[in-house]
């Protein structure tokens, strides 16, 4: 009998496999009755159930409610000198600042969590931070540095990681290696992650895999395959009350249908998005605005379509996420440059945020914009920027990204 974990300890291990399931409800269950008895004997993992609960509330699309929980299980630990939990919450309350587009504070309190981490020599905690920290800079645009954190973190969980974190970080993996135009390495990656997560059980994460591996899919113009990813995970997440998954993955629906030529859907699973009252991250949010927009083009509502790609446009900057700034101001200065407004369009080039030059965002719109300015202008080094547009295109094409083949494509014909 000695060796029976107590009644807390059960209750809270029932409510992380009930998280990991995606079934927050009876989750949120375990952990509350787990935070009475912890309660009742005044024990100091108190922290750590409350950032359990806040867990629960940010999935369950509980934003405030998630944030108050995080700061009060944050103020818990630190009260009780306990490091341990509080790297751990610092972990996850910065993954909420993420998805509320407060990238910087997320940013910092990933960094202090890798620190504790590392000195209590927690090494899946270091690696999960590690890796968090790389996806900051995936969104600000540093790839290299991303992919550098990234595999630092792989190294780790191979040892001492499980299938679960293995999953999620190959996961990860294999959506930087999308913003890096390496495909083929990228569904791979994906891959290997969806072999790790239901090896593990993980429904919440295969959701979010499922979503990032239909947008490879449709790079390479896999409709069909992408339309079976989508579906899949719209309705596992609706099953399981996971909204923030489910409003996401309805978004990378919406870019579907503007492939299949469906404007009028994609405008409406967009603007199901953009309604205030239902949970979103600000990511998807962005995101939204940028498919409403070219929903509106394709409907010939240009005013409504600036509308969007400018609200786009703020929203990035504010929240740090380089690439879609530069989709929203290229896209901007496309209009410009149909209205013949070609001043407005050079105004927006100079506003494009530094991303690499091999990156997708870049050559799928930063690449096409400079070389049709520079057509129009007749400017001298046009030769030049072909030339690099028909080597782009060959990468491209090798890789099998088709769409943006097709915008360097039509930018040079």
């Amino acid at each position: 009998m000695g060796d029976t974990p107590p009644n807390d300890e059960r209750l809270t291990n029932k409510g992380v496999e009930s998280w990991h399931a995606a079934e927050m409800d009876r989750a949120e269950e375990f952990f509350r009755a787990a935070m009475a008895q912890a309660r009742e004997v005044n024990a100091p993992e108190t922290g750590s159930l409350l950032q359990w609960i806040a867990k629960v509330h940010m999935e369950k699309g509980e934003l405030k409610a998630a944030r108050v929980a995080f700061r009060d299980a944050l103020a818990r630990a630190t009260a009780t000198s306990d490091l341990a939990a509080e790297a751990v919450i610092l972990l996850n309350y910065a993954s909420l600042l993420k998805t509320v587009g407060e990238t910087s504070e997320a940013l910092t309190k990933y960094e202090r969590a890798a620190e504790l981490a590392d000195r209590l020599q927690n090494h899946r905690g270091h690696a999960h931070a590690l890796g968090n920290i790389a996806n900051v800079h995936r969104v600000h645009g540093e790839l290299d540095r991303s992919l550098e954190l990234r595999q630092k973190a792989l190294v780790i969980l191979h040892k001492h990681g499980t299938p679960r974190d293995l999953g999620n970080s190959m996961a990860n993996m294999g959506s930087l290696l999308r913003s890096m135009g390496r495909l083929r390495e990228s569904q791979q990656a994906f891959r290997q992650a969806i072999d790790y997560l239901e090896q593990a059980g993980a429904t919440r994460s295969l959701v979010i895999t499922h979503t990032n591996l239909a947008g490879v899919q449709m790079d390479a113009g896999r409709l069909d395959d992408a339309a079976d990813l989508l579906t899949s995970a719209i309705g596992v997440a609706e099953a399981n009350e996971l909204p923030l998954q489910q409003t996401s993955a309805s978004v990378q629906m919406a870019r579907l249908e503007l492939k299949r030529g469906d404007a009028d859907a994609a405008l409406e699973l967009a603007e199901e998005a953009l309604d205030p009252r239902l949970p979103a991250a600000e990511a998807t949010r962005i995101e939204a605005h940028i498919v409403a927009g070219l929903a509106h083009l394709e409907l010939k509502q240009r005013d409504e379509a600036r509308h969007n790609f400018m609200r786009a446009y703020e929203k990035s900057k504010a929240a740090e996420s380089y690439q879609f700034t530069m989709e929203a101001l290229c896209l901007l200065a496309e209009m410009e440059i149909e209205a013949d407004a070609m001043p407005e369009a050079r105004r927006l080039l100079g506003l494009l945020p530094d991303l690499p030059e091999d990156s997708q965002v870049y050559a799928r719109f930063a690449l096409p914009l400079k070389l049709r300015l520079a057509k129009y202008a007749g400017d001298t080094g046009v030769g030049e920027l072909i030339a690099a547009a028909n080597e782009s295109l060959k990468r491209w094409q090798a890789e099998g990204d088709r769409e943006t083949a097709a915008r360097i494509r039509s930018a040079i014909n």
